[in-house]
Order: structure tokens, then C-alpha cells, then sequence
């Protein structure tokens, strides 16, 4: 599916759609706001559970989110019970309490969680894509489909909603779709850089699992001119320029990120990584590692590559 063929490619510090492999042959890329786990993954629903709530409820509600991050879930069912007890009819609550049946392996109360909060407000939207990511895992795809596009009516700029639409496509071997939902997904937030770039990010991942590294770069080159000093849309595009093996453009990409962002880590290494294919660029390379180090000195990559190379 596509949580395992994109969103689980792990985010190793590199390029949005590039890590670093033995002949740069792995065109793999970073964690969406959904994780490691994939588009609808307990870890994304907590995300975006941590925007949803108004300021007179967030505290109660953030501490029992930090507990359910926390993995802490005997705490966090003391504390959501006491929180449904509290605010009875607010459904944002039971989302809650669905994550945590859902983190406690307990798939049959998560499900009537969500619908209990969907028979509360209809238009919790949350709810729905919990949904649907449940049916996604169950194996229900029509069901996972209709609780995706539940979401999408009330709000066609969910990301997650177009996400989870294009899971159930690839579930069932229909790439044609998979494209389709992403590029409608991508039209339908055009405007919202940040949600765009999502869309863009996983399109671009899709390209380069399906061997057509050129409509990356086309995505990427586009969403740049348009966002000149976007540092996630440079990473992108840094990522497409060396699938498609345009090195010497993604260097110069990689050092505009690195000039916009003085704090920047995963960049240089990668910078450091293209510099190391070729001659003469030690003292450059050791320069990167030494900034690298100055800016996060426990960082585990960091210490790796650098003693590799020393």
C-alpha cells in the first residue's frame, strides 16, 4: 500500500524524496505529517488532533495527548475518562478515546469511538478519517473509501483525506488512481503551501517508486518557482534532481538550503554525502561534518558519518 511504499520510507535527514543509498539507486524520501506509520497512522491522528481543539479545552486535551505520545495508555484512559466525563458532549473526546483502543490494539471499541463521535457531530471530520484509516488496516477499503470521502465533503482540502483515498487505490492495485487522487488532492489546496507541499511530497514519492523520476522533477521544478525560498519545496526538489542524476544542480539546491537555513543538519550531510563521489572536496566535506557537529553534536548520524569518514 501507499503507507508502506511512500510514507514509511524513512526520513533519514536527506533530501524529501532521496536516501542516500550505494549509487544513489534508492529514490525514497522523508515522513509526512503522518509519520513513519503511513497516511493515517496513529501518530498522524495525534498531530492532527494536537490543532483541533479550542484554547478553553487544549490543556486537558494536550496533556492527554502527550500521554497517548508517550505511549503512557493506562494514564491517558484514566485521564480521558475523566475528560469525556467532563465535557459529555464535545466528540473531539471520544476521537481520543478511539486513538487510544486503537493504540491499545482494542480495533472493535476504536470503531465504535468514532462513530460515536460521528453520531455527535456529524461533521467530525477527524473521526471520519480515523475511520477510514481503520478500514484501511482492517482490509474494508469500500468502507475505508466511504469514510474518506465523508471527510472530503465536508472539507475537500484534507489532506489525509486524499492520502487514505490513495492507500485504498493502491490496496487494490489501481496506480492509475493512485496518481488521479494525488493530482485532484494537489489542485483542491492549491494556495495552502503547506498542504500543498504534502501532496507534492508523496506525488513525487509515487514517481520515483513507479520509475518516472521526470514527472518528479516537473512537480518539483514547479512548486519551487513558485515558493523560490520554501526550504521543504528545495529539499523536494534537491531529492528530484538527484533521482533524475542531476547532481551538480542538486548541489547547488542543497547549498541554497543550507544558506537559508543556517541550523540546518540533514542538508549538509547529504551535501556532504554528493560531495564525497568527488576528488578534491575533503577539506569542504570535513567542513560540512564540522558545522553538522557544532549544530547537533549528539545527533547519531552526524557522530556515524563523521567518524566514518575521519
Amino acid at each position: 500500500m501507499l503507507i508502506a511504499g511512500l510514507v514509511t520510507l524513512s526520513y533519514s535527514g536527506q533530501a524529501a524524496i532521496y536516501e542516500v543509498a550505494p549509487e544513489h539507486r534508492n529514490p525514497v524520501g522523508s515522513e509526512n505529517v503522518l509519520t513513519g506509520e503511513g497516511f493515517g497512522s496513529s501518530s498522524s491522528i495525534i498531530e492532527s488532533l494536537q490543532q483541533s481543539q479550542s484554547d478553553d479545552k487544549k490543556t486537558d486535551y494536550l496533556n492527554a495527548l502527550d500521554l497517548l505520545k508517550n505511549n503512557k495508555l493506562a494514564e491517558a484512559r484514566t485521564q480521558i475518562t475523566g475528560l469525556i466525563k467532563k465535557y459529555p458532549k464535545n466528540s473531539e473526546f471520544y476521537n481520543l478515546q478511539a486513538l487510544l483502543e486503537l493504540l491499545s490494539k482494542n480495533i472493535p471499541d476504536a470503531q465504535q469511538n468514532y462513530l460515536k463521535a460521528i453520531e455527535m457531530n456529524p461533521k467530525n471530520i477527524l473521526a471520519h478519517l480515523g475511520l477510514s484509516k481503520l478500514f484501511l488496516d482492517t482490509g474494508e477499503l469500500e468502507k475505508s473509501k466511504e469514510s474518506a470521502n465523508r471527510a472530503l465533503a465536508i472539507n475537500d482540502k484534507v489532506v489525509n483525506g486524499y492520502l487514505l483515498l490513495a492507500d485504498v487505490a493502491l490496496k487494490q492495485n489501481s496506480l492509475k488512481d493512485v496518481e488521479k487522487i494525488l493530482i485532484l488532492g494537489l489542485e483542491k489546496v492549491k494556495g495552502t503551501i503547506g498542504t500543498e507541499l504534502e501532496l507534492v511530497k508523496n506525488l513525487a514519492k509515487f514517481y520515483a517508486i513507479q520509475k518516472q523520476p521526470e514527472k518528479a522533477l516537473a512537480l518539483a521544478e514547479d512548486i519551487t518557482k513558485k515558493n523560490p525560498e520554501n526550504k521543504e519545496a528545495l529539499s523536494i526538489l534537491a531529492g528530484a534532481q538527484i533521482i533524475n542524476t542531476k547532481k551538480n544542480e542538486a548541489e547547488q539546491t542543497l547549498r541554497q538550503i543550507i544558506t537559508l537555513n543556517k541550523q540546518e543538519v540533514d542538508h549538509r550531510l547529504l551535501l556532504a554525502r554528493l560531495l564525497n563521489e568527488q576528488p578534491g572536496k575533503e577539506q569542504e566535506i570535513l567542513k560540512l561534518l564540522d558545522e553538522a557537529y557544532a549544530i547537533a553534536p549528539k545527533n547519531p548520524q552526524v557522530l556515524v558519518f563523521k567518524t566514518a569518514y575521519l
